[in-house]
C-alpha cells in the first residue's frame, strides 16, 4: 500500500508549479532539493522535467474530449506550463472558476501521486508538522483573492466581465507563433474529434507585439474553435503578415462542404470585444457559397520602426516629426556627426532620410560613408534636395529621392515602399 501523500508536499508541488518560470522561488522550493535527481543543481532543468511531466498525463489519440484524463490534463497544462490565471483558464475551459478550482485540486492529486511514488518522496517529509504558519497564511490570502476572483465575473454583466478580463494582465511583447501554437494546442481536442488540419504558414523574420496575452489568447481560441467547426474533415488555414504598424494573423476555415454551417455571431462577438478592450482589431468575414470563413487579427508591433533624418533644421526636423505622428513609424532626428553615429548606434533606423546641403557637411559624403560601411550599407537611404537630383542620387547608392519641400504624402508612400520591400510579405485582402 503506498504512503499517503504529505499535505506539505501538495503546497510544495503547488507553489512550485505557480512559480514554474521565476528560477530564484524555484530554487527555494523545498521540492528543488527533493527532486535533485531531476533538477541537477539548476532550477531550468527542474522546471523541464515538471513540463515534461505534465506532459506525460496527456492521454492517448482516441479517447473522448470529455474524459477525466483530458480534463486534468488540460487544466495543468493552461494553470502552470502556460500561467493562465484561474479566470482565463476557466474560460478557456468553459466551466466556472469554482468547477475550474475543483478541477485544478484533482488535477494537482493526480501529478502529485505519479511523483511522490515515482521519487519515493515519503522520507523528504518524513516528521514535517502539515503547515508552516507562514504556508497558513499564504493560503488563506490565496482562498480569499480565488473568492473574488470567482465572485466578479458570475455577477458582472457581460460587459464588466469583457472589461475585468481585458485588465486581468498588463501589455506584454511576444510573439504570433506562441500565440497561434498555444491557442492551436488548446483547440486540439476539437481538432482530432471532427478530423480536421490545422496549418500554420508563419514568416521567419515575423517582429514582435505587443498585447495583452490573456485576453488576446481567448480571442484567437474563440476563433479557432468557430474555423474549426465550420470545416469538419477539412482544414484550418493559419498565415501572419506585416504592415505598417501591425501584425495581421488571418484565420482560414477550408471546409470539404462548400456549403457551410451558418457562424456563430455571438461567439465571434465577444471575441471581437475582448480585442477592442485590448487595443487590438477583429474582422471577420462570414463565408457564403464557396466562399470560407476568414478572421483577421491585427496586432500592435511591439517596437516601431525607427526612421533616422539628418538634417540641420530645426524647423524641418519638427516637421518631419509631425509628418509621423500616428504612423506607426518612430521619429529620429541628427544634425552632427556625433548625433548621427548615437542614433545609428542606438535606434537601429529601418531607412536613413538625408538632406543634401547641411552646414559643415556634405550630404553627398555621408551617403557614401553610409554606403560603405558594413553597419549601415544594407539600411536604405533616401536623399532629399531643393534641386532636381534623383538621376545622381540613384547613381550614388540612394534607395530613392524626395525633392522638398516634402510633403507628408510624399514621404509616408516611399516609406511604405520601403518598409514593404524589407519586410515580409504585405497583408492581402481576404
Amino acid at each position: 500500500m503506498k504512503d499517503a501523500l504529505h499535505p506539505r508536499f501538495i503546497a510544495d508541488l503547488r507553489r512550485v508549479l505557480n512559480h514554474l518560470y521565476d528560477p530564484d522561488e524555484l530554487r527555494r522550493n523545498p521540492l528543488f532539493a527533493a527532486l535533485g535527481m531531476l533538477a541537477r543543481g539548476s532550477p531550468s532543468r527542474l522546471r523541464e522535467a515538471l513540463i515534461g511531466i505534465i506532459a506525460e498525463l496527456k492521454p492517448r489519440p482516441g479517447l473522448s474530449p470529455d474524459a477525466d484524463a483530458w480534463r486534468a490534463y488540460r487544466t495543468l497544462h493552461h494553470r502552470f506550463v502556460e500561467q493562465f490565471s484561474q479566470a482565463e483558464a476557466a474560460a478557456t475551459l468553459g466551466v466556472s472558476i469554482r468547477q475550474l478550482r475543483r478541477q485544478e485540486s484533482q488535477a494537482l492529486r493526480v501529478l502529485a501521486d505519479l511523483l511522490w511514488i515515482r521519487y519515493d518522496l515519503s522520507p523528504h517529509y518524513a516528521g514535517l508538522p502539515d503547515q508552516t504558519d507562514e504556508e497558513e497564511r499564504e493560503e488563506e490570502v490565496a482562498a480569499g483573492n480565488a473568492q473574488s476572483q470567482a465572485a466578479a465575473p458570475t455577477t458582472a454583466p457581460l460587459a464588466g466581465e469583457l472589461a475585468w478580463l481585458s485588465q486581468s494582465r498588463p501589455a506584454a511583447a511576444t510573439t504570433v507563433a506562441d500565440l497561434a501554437a498555444g491557442a492551436l494546442r488548446t483547440a486540439e481536442p476539437l481538432l482530432h474529434e471532427l478530423a480536421v488540419r490545422a496549418s500554420l504558414h508563419l514568416p521567419d523574420e515575423l517582429p514582435s507585439v505587443v498585447v495583452q496575452v490573456g485576453p488576446i489568447r481567448q480571442a484567437l481560441l474563440l476563433v479557432l474553435l468557430e474555423a474549426i467547426r465550420l470545416a469538419p474533415g477539412g482544414e484550418i488555414v493559419l498565415e501572419a503578415c506585416t504592415e505598417m504598424d501591425r501584425v495581421t494573423l488571418t484565420v482560414r476555415s477550408l471546409p470539404v462542404n462548400p456549403a457551410p454551417a451558418p457562424v456563430q455571431l455571438d461567439q465571434l462577438t465577444i471575441a471581437r470585444q475582448i480585442t477592442e478592450l485590448s487595443g487590438s482589431r477583429l474582422e471577420t468575414l462570414a463565408g457564403a457559397g464557396d466562399r470560407p470563413f476568414v478572421a483577421q487579427l491585427h496586432l500592435r508591433l511591439a517596437a516601431q520602426p525607427a526612421i533616422l533624418f539628418i538634417e540641420d533644421n530645426p524647423d524641418t526636423l519638427q516637421l518631419y516629426r509631425r509628418y509621423l505622428a500616428g504612423t506607426g513609424y518612430r521619429f529620429v532626428g541628427a544634425a552632427t556627426d556625433e548625433q548621427i553615429a548615437a542614433a545609428l548606434t542606438e535606434a537601429a533606423p529601418q531607412v536613413i532620410i538625408l538632406d543634401v546641403m547641411l552646414s559643415g557637411m556634405d550630404g553627398w559624403e555621408v551617403l557614401g560613408r553610409l554606403r560603405t560601411h558594413p553597419r549601415t550599407q544594407d539600411i536604405p537611404v533616401v536623399m532629399c534636395s531643393i534641386l532636381p537630383l534623383e538621376q545622381l542620387a540613384l547613381n550614388l547608392g540612394a534607395a530613392a529621392f524626395l525633392q522638398k519641400p516634402v510633403s507628408r504624402e510624399a514621404l509616408l508612400a516611399e516609406l511604405h515602399r520601403l518598409h514593404e520591400a524589407q519586410g515580409p510579405k504585405p497583408c492581402s485582402t481576404p
